[in-house]
């Protein structure tokens, strides 16, 4: 899927003659609803699309299929899931977040998992 996307964008901007991503300078990053463990959403880091379009599309997609299994319906996720389930959700997705910022090429992964486990802590609290 990540392949298409990149391909179809591609075929775009040739189509209406922009030339290459390199010229536009655009720019990617995905976000994806984590409000049940941190309050908000987890956003990528912002890639290059001329350098990290493929990464960029590649841990957004493993983010998705990490958070896709759970019902984003009304009310409280623990409505419609049991804990362990949530909390095998909320791992997997720590992991997909972790390697997302590696593909982004951060080299402090602990940073990151500080920052995640604050994030958690308040949420925890409210």
């Amino acid at each position: 899927e990540a392949h298409k996307v990149a391909e179809s964008l591609r075929a775009a901007l040739a189509e209406e003659h922009l030339g290459s991503c390199r010229n536009l300078q655009l720019r990617f990053f995905a976000s994806i609803p984590a409000k049940s463990w941190v309050g908000g959403q987890l956003k990528t880091p912002c890639l290059k699309v001329q350098d990290g379009l493929e990464a960029g599309l590649q841990a957004w997609q493993r983010l998705w299929k990490a958070r896709r299994p759970l019902y984003c319906g009304p009310g409280d996720p623990l409505w419609w899931h049991a804990p362990e389930q949530l909390q095998a959700a909320w791992s997997e997705l720590r992991e997909a977040y972790a390697e997302a910022w590696a593909l982004a090429g951060c080299r402090a992964p602990d940073r990151i998992a500080a920052r995640l486990k604050i994030l958690e802590d308040q949420q925890n609290q409210r």
